[in-house]
């Protein structure tokens, strides 16, 4: 009997401390976002890593023609086809028969000049089992009024210093929910993101895991 009443106390104070919070002001001014990125050619954002395949995510901010030129140190390098992208339309380019637990190189070549548009990147394949391997981990990036957009930098520059296998961003990236009166216009937030996540991601592909901001805001999204 007494355990009952000791349960039955301990809800009542939980109901009456929930009773007691502030309620979400719906009508509070919209957050400020720092999505101000520099003037740049393209963003890479690897993915989708296997054993013998990565995949390229390639966003161009002009129209352009390129191909990939790839390959192993010291070894032939092979190229794709010409890929043509509209401007501020990514495009996915799958390369396939790689060699397991390599270490690859390669760059962008515009065809219109027949000139190298990128630095030398590299990733690398899926290690073989019981191979020591690197990871790097970033989260909650936002870019709203709480973000400093230099430390954010930094961080990547950083992870990207430690020549990760492959990273993990844990979310509260996009802030989608938090555009609150149109949910699309939290496209500035991906272009941007974009940038950043780019600046390692070109070389260690991305696992995102999505955040609590990151779209779950239910019904809001649906108009």
């Amino acid at each position: 009997m007494k355990r009952r009443f000791v349960l039955l106390f301990v809800l009542v104070l939980a109901l009456n401390i929930l009773a007691q919070q502030p309620k979400i002001n719906d009508n509070r001014p919209p957050a400020f976002f720092n999505t101000v990125i520099p003037n740049h050619l393209y963003d890479i954002i690897l993915a989708r890593p296997t054993n013998t395949s990565i995949t390229l995510s390639v966003l161009f901010y002009n129209d352009a023609q390129i191909k990939i030129v790839y390959g192993l140190i010291n070894a032939k390098m092979q190229e794709t086809d010409f890929y043509s992208f509209e401007a501020n339309k990514p495009q996915e380019i799958i390369l396939k028969n790689l060699k397991p637990d390599a270490l690859y190189f390669y760059h962008l070549k515009s065809k219109s000049d027949d000139n190298i548009c990128s630095e030398n990147l590299h990733f690398h394949t899926q290690r073989s089992a019981a191979t020591n391997f690197t990871f790097t981990i970033t989260a909650d990036s936002h870019l709203d009024e709480n973000a400093d957009t230099e430390v954010y930098k930094t961080t990547l520059h950083n992870a990207a210093g430690d020549s990760a296998d492959f990273h993990f961003d844990l979310g509260d990236t996009f802030m989608t929910d938090k555009y609150r009166e149109n949910y699309r216009n939290a496209l500035n937030q991906y272009i941007a993101q974009r940038f950043y996540l780019g600046l390692l991601c070109k070389s260690a592909p991305l696992f995102f895991v999505q955040g609590n901001h990151d779209g779950e805001a239910g019904q809001r999204l649906n108009g």
